[in-house]
């Protein structure tokens, strides 16, 4: 194809700019190689939820190679003793029922260190063996921000889109008094340094994107989205046709396709 262009440029007359206009419409007509992204969701009924919905509509997507996309780290250790066993440990908590409220005891920040460590573990490995076959992800999905605190400097070489429910210190102010909020510190450090290392960030709510907006001035607004997850519109079937229009605004499929068209956005693009 690129050489019957060429063939088509008149000699001796805007021979270079015709032999780039050939290219490009060559490249155009050649098939694009399938994306490829890694989904990483925290160990939670939400983000496993949430991971489901986006893995059904990267099933759909023709330009995505699902068989590759489909294989979610879910974080789920139950066929692993160690990591069940060191899941416990991390679970466990202490003291009172108050200070175990306002994070004493550091329960909530102990848990999240150990699902940012398996993560850390688990998507290592993946990129490891998509590099040693020749086949590298486009992209990273964390489900949950916490799937990505010990992921940062892969990050760099791998595009990552970070989607979140609410910030660290958003829970802080939720649940503690001001006097005990220092105990999420740890977490908020780790997770500022996600959302300056990701790609895009995308939040499940206006409220969260003011709040990453708001504790991150120096971030770029341009990559911190609002993305409402939807609803599955087929559990509504038998409702009035009024009703069912303004429900199709939240409709999770054209919601995820919504994203899937992010992940392409942020992915590295191939030809």
């Amino acid at each position: 194809m690129v050489s019957e262009e060429i063939r088509s440029i008149a000699p001796g007359k805007g021979v270079v700019e015709s032999f780039k206009q050939a290219l490009e419409k060559a490249a155009v007509a050649l098939p694009r190689e399938q994306y490829r992204f890694l989904i990483v969701s925290e160990p939670d009924s939400w983000h496993m939820t949430v991971a489901g919905l986006l893995w059904q509509a990267l099933s759909s997507d023709p330009e995505v190679d699902f068989e590759v996309s489909r294989d979610t780290i879910t974080l789920d250790t139950v066929d692993n003793p160690l990591e069940n066993a060191q899941r416990y440990l991390a679970s466990l908590r202490f003291g009172t029922g108050w200070m175990r409220q306002q994070e004493l005891d550091f329960g909530r920040w102990r848990f999240q260190r150990f699902v940012a460590l398996l993560a850390r573990k688990r998507v290592e490995a993946k990129l490891k063996l998509a590099s040693k076959e020749g086949r590298p992800y486009d992209a990273i999905a964390f489900q949950g921000q916490n799937a990505a605190l010990a992921c940062i400097d892969l990050m760099a070489h791998v595009p990552a889109l970070v989607s979140i429910g609410l910030t660290n210190a958003q829970a802080s102010r939720e649940w503690n008094i001001p006097a005990t909020r220092w105990t999420y510190w740890p977490a908020i450090r780790w997770e500022r340094a996600v959302f300056r290392q990701a790609r895009a960030v995308a939040t499940f709510s206006g409220w969260a994107m003011d709040a990453v907006l708001a504790e991150n001035p120096r971030l770029d607004p341009g990559k911190v989205r609002h993305y409402a997850p939807g609803i599955e519109l087929e559990q509504f079937l038998e409702l009035p046709v009024a009703r069912q229009r303004v429900m199709s605004e939240f409709d999770a499929t054209a919601s995820f396709g919504r994203y899937v068209a992010w992940l392409k956005e942020i992915g590295k693009k191939k030809s």
